[in-house]
């Protein structure tokens, strides 16, 4: 089958990070794949199997499957729509769930020309699929706006993000202070637990290392400590449960399926410095809870190998066909 993306860039995200591993899984499976973005660059920072095409390609191109990766850009959205496609779809990424956001989606066409428009557009076209980064989306946009979903694509590279333990970073964390991460609640985190554990050695990872670095920096790392407001599927926590870190999160959706409390890791309120310190505490008293975590962490993760997650995807588009 012949599968085809629309990107705005291959720049270092988390959702590219998603889109060329799909990608790459697919072209494992014997599939064509094309990524289509605003200039026809490569991607540079990640491996990609596919191909490259600029965003004025699309009118010579015919897909299967071609879906939409955006900010909700109404001239992205009108290039999917004028694109041939057999089946044509948008992929959720993260937001905010909450009624008055549901109310906004479901007012097509009246929402807000702030983003939502376009978002409200796509999801109440019957033409258009929806698919989302992770499950959590399409069964929140099911409940709330009364449309029909596809499949997530959300998953883990377990050949890249696999334990290879060498621990020595008793604590780690992302170090993204972009508002949504919540970055100043772990740092907040780590002050209170320095009262008792003065000289613990903490680390980050934020623009510091290549693919390969930041796998060993995960290797070398005990517990990691993430504290998001919102995402659609959490790469930093899954690709730390797949090299082994004992991990403590935020209670938000896009933790779902794969963090399961006390199990495969520790969930905590947003926005609670105070918890999330307590919970690290707790597992710095013992060696043993930090690795049952990891071993079942690691187990966890590789259920979702992109080449598992892949397989949905496909049979998704074949049943469909």
């Amino acid at each position: 089958m012949r599968f085809g993306w629309i990107m705005p860039h291959l720049g270092c995200f988390g959702s590219v990070r998603e889109v060329i591993e799909m990608s790459n899984a697919l072209v494992y499976h014997g599939h064509d794949v094309t990524i289509h973005n605003q200039d026809g660059s490569p991607c540079k920072w990640l491996q990609y199997d596919g191909k490259i095409k600029h965003w004025d390609d699309l009118a010579q191109c015919e897909y299967d499957l071609l879906l939409l990766v955006t900010d909700w850009r109404q001239h992205e959205y009108e290039l999917l729509l004028n694109a041939s496609s057999k089946i044509k779809g948008v992929v959720l990424m993260g937001f905010t769930p909450s009624t008055n956001f549901a109310n906004t989606l479901k007012d097509w066409p009246h929402a807000p020309e702030n983003g939502e428009e376009v978002f409200s557009a796509a999801l109440n076209n019957p033409e258009i699929e929806v698919f989302a980064d992770g499950p959590w989306q399409l069964e929140w946009v099911k409940k709330h706006i009364g449309c029909d979903t596809a499949v997530a694509i959300g998953g883990i590279n377990t050949r890249m993000f696999k334990p290879n333990r060498k621990p020595s970073i008793m604590i780690g964390w992302s170090g993204d202070m972009r508002p949504r991460k919540g970055g100043e609640i772990v740092q907040a985190a780590i002050e209170l637990i320095r009262k008792k554990h003065p000289k613990i050695l903490t680390d980050t990872y934020w623009a510091k290392y290549d693919q390969k670095g930041l796998v060993d920096w995960y290797n070398k790392t005990v517990i990691f400590l993430d504290a998001q407001r919102r995402a659609g599927w959490n790469n930093p926590v899954f690709e730390a449960m797949a090299c082994g870190c004992a991990v403590i999160c935020t209670n938000i959706p896009a933790i779902d399926p794969l963090v399961v409390h006390r199990h495969t890791g520790i969930v905590v309120p947003v926005d609670d410095p105070e918890k999330m310190a307590e919970k690290a505490l707790w597992l710095l008293g013992s060696e043993i809870r930090v690795n049952n975590l990891s071993a079942k962490a690691i187990e966890m993760a590789q259920k979702y190998d992109y080449r598992i997650v892949a397989q949905d995807l496909i049979q998704y588009v074949e049943k469909k066909l």
